[in-house]
């Protein structure tokens, strides 16, 4: 019984956490380049793609997906906490 709840449960709010995150994967590019080493004509050089000046730009930009992510987190933690009452 326990087991069928962690599988459904934990499996379909780790499904829906990755969802979200496969959909919105292009917000993360300048980082992924970066760590890559990708330089700025999409080689192998090793010139940072992460100038300084879009640090505003990538710090405070408002995206849904992350609204999206703490929510779905926030009811698989109240869910949980509720069934380790329950059960």
């Amino acid at each position: 019984n326990v087991l069928a709840r962690h599988i459904g449960v934990d499996a379909m709010a780790c499904l829906a956490v990755a969802l979200v995150g496969l959909r919105n994967l292009h917000i993360l590019d300048d980082l992924k380049h970066h760590t890559l080493g990708y330089g700025a004509s999409g080689g192998g050089s090793s010139s940072s793609t992460m100038s300084e000046d879009g640090y505003d730009k990538r710090m405070f930009t408002y995206h849904p997906a992350s609204q999206q992510v703490l929510l779905l987190f926030f009811a698989y933690q109240v869910k949980n906490t509720y069934d380790s009452y329950v059960w």
